[in-house]
């Protein structure tokens, strides 16, 4: 090992490389350690036989003795020039990972409880960077450029998630549930708006998880319908959206907004929240009974023929989210039935 001027090179035999001189201690090998070239209280060097030789001991003057060698090394880690305790990798990786600038829809991605297939899909779907037919052919692929499943339309991105008719079918199930847009999906970024567009964390969730569950299942049935000639129905598809639902809301109940969804005083907030900005506003009615007793809640207007409407039941009741039925059961004594009625 090379220090200042000295080098395990060969028995009492100085070397020259560099244009300086080198010199052996101790017969030592190229393995040994600084401290091999210590004694107790000075440096183990022979006597000087050249100019060299003394200009090194004078050098080494200059130099503390390293530590005795029955004290440990100390190992400091640090990161961007920060001092660290102990390794930590996440300060690790935010030196060494590459930067950029945060992206305003990272939240609907990427969230506390994500289903992670689900996440990805998402990811690589916003993106717009799956292999849809359309990317494809403008690889010059020789694949045909039109939807699978509406044989309509050339299969893009906007098209395949939300313009289809098959894609349009699933939606209307989870807009009955998530409270619907003012009007249908046409480009991607209205559907990230949609997700936000609520001051309410529960509903906001939802809309997330559905979303990306529909554009997951949407994309699975797509590629099951191209490899193997086969796609489920809307409908049943639909009932997987809304297994996997009720599955992660439940797992995640021990989460405080998860477990907000399947609370029953959460059910009455969430009624008064939407009189009060959703049942006014889009002049929707809505109808509880609990216990058996009826209570009528927001603006009521004028009623059109009841077969116009839309009955949604839960029961025995699924606590939770009002604009939805995915939520957990928590009494089978109470039962809940609410009338979404649109007046024109």
């Amino acid at each position: 090992m090379d220090i200042p001027g000295l080098n395990a090179f060969g028995p009492k035999s100085p070397s020259q490389r560099d244009g300086k001189i080198y010199f052996n201690v101790k017969e030592l090998m190229k393995e040994a350690l600084v401290a091999d070239a210590i004694s107790a209280s000075n440096w183990a060097l022979p006597n000087p036989r050249s100019e060299q030789e003394v200009t090194l001991h004078s050098y080494l003057t200059t130099i503390s003795l390293p530590l005795p060698i029955d004290v440990s090394d100390v190992f400091e880690w640090r990161a961007a020039d920060f001092p660290l305790n102990e390794f930590n990798s996440r300060a690790t990786w935010e030196v060494l990972r590459p930067r950029q600038p945060i992206q305003d829809w990272h939240d609907v991605v990427w969230f506390k409880g994500a289903l992670p297939k689900h996440a990805f899909t998402m990811w690589v779907a916003n993106y717009d960077r799956l292999p849809t037919r359309a990317r494809l052919a403008s690889w010059n692929l020789l694949v045909p450029a039109t939807c699978p499943l509406c044989a309509s339309h050339a299969e893009t991105r906007d098209h395949l998630f939300l313009s289809c008719r098959y894609a349009n079918d699933i939606w209307s199930y989870v807009f009955a549930r998530c409270n619907p847009p003012p009007r249908r999906f046409t480009e991607w970024s209205e559907l990230l708006s949609w997700i936000r567009a609520t001051h309410s964390r529960r509903l906001q969730l939802l809309r997330k998880l559905a979303s990306q569950a529909v554009i997951f299942h949407i994309w699975k049935q797509r590629n099951n319908l191209i490899h193997n000639n086969d796609a489920l129905p809307a409908s049943t598809v639909f009932r997987s959206i809304d297994k996997e639902m009720k599955n992660i809301i439940s797992s995640r109940r021990s989460q405080k907004v998860f477990s907000s969804l399947m609370d029953k005083d959460a059910l009455m907030d969430m009624l008064t929240f939407l009189t009060v900005e959703e049942a006014i506003k889009k002049r929707v009615e809505i109808k509880t009974r609990t216990y058996g007793q009826e209570v009528k809640v927001g603006r009521m207007e004028e009623k059109e023929e009841e077969e116009e409407s839309q009955v949604y039941k839960i029961s025995p009741i699924l606590v939770g989210h009002l604009y939805g039925d995915w939520i957990m059961p928590l009494t089978k004594e109470v039962q809940v039935e609410y009338l979404l009625r649109r007046l024109d």
